[in-house]
């Protein structure tokens, strides 16, 4: 630890940290430790007498200026992934073949020894092949909003026609909006009409069956 409070000068009367009882003795028994690791980012210290704290120590402040380290993220690259479906053409097949048996060819005048050396060239032989033979996979975007869901859209806009023209009664919104809110799951989830027939076959036979169980 290293004592800062008597590095910086200053006046007398801004030195003085205690004052006895008798309002004449005064004396810097109060000081601010800091670690040696950190002693740097205090430029000043001070006691301050006019401060009113209750009690016979006089307040004492310290400048701080931090010197923050910011953490740099690292940039990682982009990994280039060749298309492997490719290679189910024969053609690509022996096109990439012939690359890659025309750059062993010229590798193979090389005579270095090293194993380390030796995997590298050989590994460089390989992804250059590739890039040159194979284009890189691009990921394709998922369209959900299709025609399917263009049809929910227009069914709902009329199902809202509906309902404004045949007066808007207790009985009519709740008709209406437990089909809205149907629709809209419906297409939140990506499902049909067709596709939830069985789901709700199943949801019916269950209700069917469950007051017998509870008999049993």
């Amino acid at each position: 630890m290293n004592v800062r409070s008597t590095t910086f000068p200053h006046k007398s009367a801004h030195k003085e940290t205690w004052n006895s009882r008798d309002g004449r003795t005064s004396n810097q028994i109060d000081h601010i430790l800091i670690s040696n690791r950190h002693r740097s980012t205090i430029s000043d210290i001070r006691a301050f007498r006019g401060a009113e704290i209750g009690s016979d120590h006089n307040l004492v402040i310290a400048t701080v200026k931090a010197k923050l380290r910011t953490t740099q993220k690292l940039k990682r690259g982009y990994i280039k992934k060749p298309d492997l479906e490719k290679l189910q053409s024969p053609s690509e097949v022996i096109r990439y073949c012939v690359e890659v048996e025309n750059r062993f060819q010229a590798l193979e005048r090389n005579d270095e020894e090293d194993c380390n050396v030796t995997w590298n060239n050989i590994k460089e032989v390989i992804l250059a092949a590739g890039e040159k033979c194979l284009p890189s996979r691009t990921k394709a975007k998922k369209k959900w909003f299709d025609n399917e869901c263009q049809d929910l859209v227009n069914q709902t806009i009329h199902k809202r026609r509906e309902w404004l023209q045949a007066g808007k009664n207790e009985t009519t919104t709740k008709a209406y909006k437990d089909e809205v809110v149907n629709m809209l799951w419906l297409l939140s989830h990506g499902y049909t009409e067709e596709a939830m027939i069985p789901r709700n076959i199943c949801r019916m036979l269950l209700e069917e069956i469950t007051p017998f169980k509870c008999q049993l």
